[in-house]
């Protein structure tokens, strides 16, 4: 297994990663942050479903979102009008996304009640291949770094994305094997933990084909969720939602917000 190779800038203190990556978006309820997403439109924001349905959280529902959040503590006083904050006006579940098995199709799109001006992230496209080989990979999310808790605060680090052949073993230790490439892979990190609150649902950044970086998938799960203590480690691989095999369902709820 690959040791990922920390990214760094997530205690930057003035939120220079929120404003380089001003999608990222952290999710809350009226009981607190919940999870993460990232702005694909003006006025829809992508998620996990399992955030998005209150799975999470013991039925809370998301609320509102900040984007370009960096630290939801002292953003009002450090970074005034480099961030904003909308409501939620309607979540839209993937079709496929069902409880018995929250693996699979673990996305939802939040309609915001306003749009953003912030840019919103590139969508890796359908065409956007699985890399055949090792590849670094951005990861980003609002998650504890340690065991102290203390979050949310935005973070990154460069992990090592698997190539499917490993990534396929990794998903079978869940259950049943899912589709090949449905589901993307990082190897191990011992600065991002996965399943800290609010990582789940943070985004995952490759190189686009154009230059630049798109939004190739989003944290779902990982090994430090399981209830095995024998695989479980806050500092566990971890699982991702392949974007490119949902591009279809994206564009049609994307041109139905334009």
């Amino acid at each position: 297994m690959l040791e990922a190779a920390a990214f760094g800038g997530g205690n930057d203190g003035g939120g220079v990663l929120a404003d380089r990556y001003p999608f990222v978006s952290l999710i809350s309820s009226t009981d607190g942050p919940m999870c993460a997403g990232a702005l694909v439109a003006p006025r829809a924001v992508l998620t996990t479903a399992a955030c998005a349905s209150g799975l999470l959280s013991a039925g809370s529902k998301p609320q509102l979102v900040t984007v370009g959040a960096f630290n939801s503590y002292l953003d009002a006083f450090r970074r005034p009008g480099k961030y904003e904050a909308r409501r939620v006006q309607q979540v839209r579940l993937h079709p496929g996304w069902r409880l018995r098995d929250p693996r699979l199709n673990n996305l939802a799109l939040l309609q915001l009640t306003q749009p953003c001006i912030l840019p919103p992230a590139t969508l890796a496209a359908a065409g956007f291949a699985y890399p055949a080989n090792l590849t670094s990979a951005t990861v980003l999310g609002y998650g504890s770094r340690s065991n102290d808790g203390v979050w949310p605060q935005l973070h990154a680090d460069a992990l090592t994305l698997l190539p499917d052949a490993q990534c396929r073993g990794l998903r079978a230790a869940y259950g049943p094997v899912p589709p090949a490439q449905t589901q993307a892979c990082t190897a191990l990190s011992r600065s991002f933990r996965p399943c800290s609150r609010g990582s789940l649902g943070g985004s995952l950044l490759l190189p686009g084909p154009s230059g630049g970086t798109v939004l190739a998938a989003l944290l779902t799960d990982g090994f430090a969720c399981s209830d095995d203590p024998f695989v479980v480690s806050p500092n566990s691989p971890a699982l991702y939602e392949w974007l490119p095999q949902h591009a279809g369902w994206l564009q049609q709820q994307l041109a139905a917000l334009a």
